[in-house]
């Protein structure tokens, strides 16, 4: 059992962040997401509101690592992010011998269909404003990191993405440098309104050019 995401490679934001954590089981079958999700309901139940209801596990197995089956959840930036940075928290730590790194197409192919999920949930800024300060960072910090990661082929924390935007001069990173304050739950209306009514669009025609979509 691994941290990945915030939890592993920094950045962790308690008003927003997910909790991630990826399990390697022995085979990863069928039988194991009925496991996985009674175990996050369970541990929603006992801990309460808060932390326990942003819990995302990821599973699969060492033997499929590369290729995962259908049955597993475990992605090519999951993979990635759990070789480069994974925490072990529990188990017999077997990356060096058993991970398979993913390839960059691997990489680029799912953060486009990611692109075209979250284009189906776009929302207009006043939906964004009314909504919880996670909602509205991740709608602004994906399509940063979707950048990075087709340009560089890494899983990158927010804090790496946006440094990389700004640094490569993208015309929006004034939007990205805010939705990293805003991770710590501070949002004003209008300064926020003003930033997504002038970039938020532009940032995702970024995305679209850059995937060819």
């Amino acid at each position: 059992m691994y941290a990945i995401g915030s939890l592993a490679h920094g950045g962790f934001a308690p008003a927003v962040s997910d909790v991630d954590v990826a399990v390697l089981v022995d085979r990863c079958d069928e039988s194991v997401p009925p496991i996985i999700s009674a175990t996050v309901k369970s541990s929603r139940k006992q801990l309460g509101p808060g932390l326990a209801d942003r819990l995302s596990i990821f599973y699969g197995d060492w033997q499929s690592f590369g290729a995962p089956p259908e049955a597993a959840r475990l992605g090519a930036i999951d993979r990635l992010d759990l070789m480069e940075h994974g925490l072990l928290l529990q188990g017999i730590d077997r990356r060096a011998h058993d991970a398979v790194r993913p390839t960059r197409d691997q990489l680029v192919t799912e953060t486009v269909a990611f692109l075209r999920y979250w284009e189906t949930q776009r929302r207009d800024p006043d939906e964004l404003i009314a909504a919880s300060a996670r909602v509205l960072t991740k709608n602004v910090l994906f399509p940063v990191r979707f950048l990075y990661t087709h340009a560089t082929g890494r899983a990158g924390a927010n804090q790496d993405a946006v440094n990389w935007y700004r640094d490569q001069g993208g015309p929006h990173a004034v939007l990205a440098q805010a939705a990293l304050d805003w991770r710590s739950g501070h949002v004003e209306p209008g300064a926020v309104r003003v930033l997504l009514e002038r970039h938020l669009e532009g940032l995702y025609a970024e995305c679209r050019q850059a995937s060819g979509t």
